[in-house]
Formats: C-alpha cells, structure tokens, sequence
C-alpha cells in the first residue's frame, strides 16, 4: 500500500486464515493498492479489508476504490502469445517465445475458470481440452503481464 509492502506472507495458509497488516494513512488521499494472491489447490479466496480508530474491520468499499491512470496503462509492456489451431477441437498449442508462462487459464463466456493449469514453459505448450462448443478466453500469467485471447472451440 502506498508503495510501502505491508503483508508479506507466502505460505501455505488454512482455510479462513487472516493475515493482517499496518499502515497510516491519511485522510482523502488516494494511494496506489497492490494484491498478489496465489493458491494451490482447491478453493481459494482474498478479500480487502480495512478498519481505524474511528470504525471496525470490514470490506473496503468499492466506493473507495479507484482505477490506476489510464495513461500509465499504455506504459505497461504486454506480451502477446499464439494459440493454435483457432478454432480447436480437442487439442490446442499455446506459443510464448517472448516471456515465461507460469499458468494458464481457460475462461468461458459468463467470466468462469473452466481450465486452469501450473505450466512453466517458455516456447510451446500443448495442452488437450475437454470444452463444450463455444467461445473462450485464454489467460496466460508469468512473469510479466500477457495481452488475453480469444479461443473458439469447434
């Protein structure tokens, strides 16, 4: 928060584990928030919360939260991937010559996780796909931030 690390806590948690952290903050300033989560296996979940003197612990509401400058999005360097073939039927090859691929992810029309594996691999990766007919996305995540595609299953 505010560039300062507030929570540093990479481990293996129990489910309805909190970890919690401080910082001051003033007043009306807006400052710059940063979350990164990861999980294993099963379910998993992260949630914001804030609390002060003057009220308890809650949900910070999205009311309070800001987008980041729409300029300094097209600073952000995105790499982009191949998927081929597109349309698929059962099988699909993902291509990442720029960047190391740590995840992929296969999201369907209503925004749910219907494919999500641990890959590391930087070149090609083949995966086999047991899809309905339809449109998907495909998200890749690594080391650095990946442009989404789209992926049509035949």
């Amino acid at each position: 928060i505010n560039n300062q690390l507030v929570i540093d806590a990479w481990t293996s948690a129990f489910t309805g584990t909190t970890v919690t952290g401080t910082i001051d903050l003033t007043v009306g300033q807006k400052v710059p928030i940063k979350v990164d989560f990861a999980h294993k296996t099963g379910d998993a979940a992260v949630k914001l919360e804030w609390s002060s003197n003057s009220f308890s612990q809650e949900v910070v509401p999205t009311s309070q939260l800001y987008p980041i400058d729409p300029n300094a999005i097209s600073n952000i360097q995105t790499f982009n991937f191949g998927i081929y073939p597109n349309p698929a039927k059962n099988q699909v090859s993902i291509e990442s010559a720029q960047a190391g691929v740590d995840n992929i992810k296969i999201v369907d029309l209503q925004g749910r996780v219907v494919f999500s594996r641990n890959e590391h691999f930087i070149g090609t990766k083949t995966i086999d796909l047991n899809l309905a007919k339809g449109v998907y996305f495909v998200k890749l995540t690594g080391f650095a931030p990946f442009e989404i595609q789209k992926l049509i299953v035949e």
